[in-house]
This record gives C-alpha cells, structure tokens and sequence, in this order.
C-alpha cells in the first residue's frame, strides 16, 4: 500500500483548539513493547495520552530552531486530558464552557500521572522551568531516549497507521482497552494484507478501509509460525473479540466467514473470518487542514503562552 511521509501530510483539527497530524506512525515495536504492556497493566489511559502527544509532537520538519517532538506550549494539559480521555469521574464540559478550577486541577493531575508513566519508559521528557509549565517534549517511540522521528518501514522499523481522525472525533478518548486493541491489531493486519494484495494487483489506498483475514491468535503468534522478522505483539484474543463486539456495535468494523481467500480465490484449510476495517469513516474532511497551513499553524512562535 502505498503511503506518503508523515512529514508531507495534512493536518486536523483534533479540537479543544488542538492541532494535530492528519495522519502518523508508530512502530509495530512500540505497540509490542510499551502500548500493550501498558493496558494489561491498567493504564490504558498512558497509551491513550501517547497516542495524543506523538499526534501533536513537532515533527523534525515542522521544527526549526526547536527541538523535534517539542509539544507546543499553547496546549494545556487539560486539553491532552480531554483528547485521551472523557470526563467520566469529572463532569463532561461542553466545549464552549470552561471547566471548573478543580475540574482544571484534576485533568491536570491525571496527565502528570500519566507523564510520569511513559517518562519511567523513555517515551517522553518533561523539562522543568521554574515559573511555568514543564516543556514536554515526546521522544522515539524505541524507548531508548533518541529524537522523536518517523519510522519508515525499513527493517526493524515496521509500523502502525494512526489516524487523526481516531483523536479529532473523539472516539479515542472513549475507548477502553479492548477497543484500541482491536484497532491496533486491525491496522497491523490491513497493511499487511493490503501489500499482499499489491502485489496481486488489487488493493486499496485508502487507509482505515482495508479488508483482513488474519486469525486473532495470529498477532501474539505464540506457535511462532509467523516469519522471524515479524514483531510479535502480544493481544489476548480474548481482549480482541470484545474489542471486535464494541467496534461492530459502533460500524467500525465488519466481518463475515469465507472459505476462500479473497485474494487469490484459494480454498483455505478451513473457515475464516474476513475482517473489513471502517475506520476512514471517523475523518471529517472539514477539520483537515493543508499542508502549507498545517506547517505554518506547528512553526508559529508561542510567544503569548510561553509566560502562562
């Protein structure tokens, strides 16, 4: 499947006057090492917040004299808090309402907490400024401290989609566990399959729309039948069928048995499920912003701010 460079994308409006990528990437080892362990440990909101912030980071293109991966100081935490996470415990503000003062501190504690999570895995550093807010700045997905980059698909560097529109319809603060799940998983499979398809002659470009047939224990890939350069990630099936019954209910995802594969028309040993993502439908083409506009809006200084 053909795919651009994050850095020549479009933007989005992701809301609560954010702006964020139309589309990015992460590593399939990221997913494996740190996204997954963090739902099985109850911290889905982390992997939520992550999600947030590599959307919103500067990308080295978008960042001048500043370093890559900066988030902009013109975004509160609160902001972040209500992209990752409805206001379950809280009280949900509408958005032309400003929270309560003790809403405010409450967000902005669950995001220090949460900071402080992907911060103990490398994932990103809050520099301190005495006065004011930290700077916060996301770093490589690796977890190894490095610069906040884009990974390509080279070896070693094998990727997930993300869509903005997860963040800017605010289906990716409502999700639990089983949901992001799924959705990872889904997105894995579809870019695999669809490269498959490719070569055949018969895929789609549009990202979020493709179709799969992989088995769900497949992803864990306990048995090791799966090539050695794959990354093993470790979803439950469990956890992966109810992701599959809440996305259903929501029209994200389709799915219907076959006895043959779709790609090549040949028999399969036995029956499969063919899995249709539908998450293209969660883009408004109204928030997305150009390439031009989205690279001034991330090189527009934060003069007025910086001092809050």
């Amino acid at each position: 499947m053909s795919q651009r460079r994050s850095g020549t994308l479009k933007g989005l409006r992701y809301g609560r006057g954010v702006i964020g990528k139309h589309l990015f990437r992460i590593r399939e080892r990221h997913v494996a090492e740190h996204l997954v362990p963090l739902m099985k440990s109850g911290a889905v909101g982390a992997a939520k917040l992550d999600l947030v912030l590599r959307g919103i980071a500067l990308l080295p293109a978008h960042a001048g004299a500043r370093e890559p991966g900066l988030v902009l100081p013109r975004y509160r935490w609160e902001q972040l808090h209500d992209l990752a996470r409805t206001s379950d415990t809280l009280g949900s503000d509408p958005p032309d309402v400003d929270s309560s003062s003790e809403v405010v501190r409450l967000k902005r504690k669950w995001v220090s907490v949460q900071l402080t999570r992907l911060e103990n895995l490398g994932l990103v550093r809050r520099r301190p400024r005495p006065g004011r807010r930290p700077q916060l700045i996301v770093l490589s997905d690796d977890g190894l401290g490095g610069r906040f980059d884009d990974p390509d698909g080279t070896a070693g560097n094998s990727y997930v989609s993300i869509l903005g529109g997860l963040i800017s319809s605010g289906t990716l603060a409502s999700w639990g566990a089983p949901e992001l799940s799924f959705y990872l998983a889904a997105m894995v499979a579809e870019r695999l399959d669809a490269y498959r398809a490719e070569a055949g002659g018969n895929s789609s470009s549009r990202l979020g729309a493709g179709a799969w047939f992989r088995p769900l224990g497949w992803f864990a890939d306990t048995e090791r039948v799966r090539p050695a350069q794959h990354v093993r990630i470790p979803f439950s099936v469990p956890t992966l069928e109810r992701g599959l019954s809440k996305l259903e209910d929501a029209g994200l995802v389709t799915h219907k048995r076959i006895t043959h594969n779709p790609h090549s028309r040949a028999r399969l040993s036995g029956p499969r499920n063919l899995y249709t993502n539908r998450f293209h439908t969660l883009d408004d083409p109204k928030q997305r912003l150009d390439a031009a506009t989205y690279r001034e809006e991330m090189q527009r200084l934060d003069e007025d701010y910086d001092n809050e």
